[in-house]
């Protein structure tokens, strides 16, 4: 299932008139950084999406929510030391995952 969010997310962001700039993939990464915090702080699921609905860029909406779900998928960990380990690892896979659509 992981996999098939992850092909979403990069037909998602993939438009092949415009790519995604270095510093656009950079700002995703850091957004997904602060979603798998709050992932890892047990904050419900439907209060980033309440935050992510204030936006008013539609294409940013349609990309975070995107990572939400990909964050919720993944397991929460008990120790701060797991917890930083799983956000690093989110936020380096987003960015990986941005670069090469």
């Amino acid at each position: 299932m992981t996999h098939l969010i992850a092909i979403a997310f990069m037909a998602l962001i993939s438009n092949p008139a415009q790519a995604m700039t270095e510093t656009q993939c950079i700002s995703i990464s850091n957004s997904a950084g602060h979603i798998m915090r709050h992932r890892q702080n047990e904050m419900d699921m439907t209060k980033l999406y309440k935050i992510i609905n204030k936006m008013e860029n539609e294409h940013s909406k349609m990309y975070l929510k995107q990572v939400i779900k990909m964050a919720y998928q993944e397991p929460h960990f008990s120790t701060d030391k797991y917890k930083t380990g799983a956000i690093k690892k989110f936020k380096n896979r987003i960015f990986g995952l941005c670069l090469s659509a």
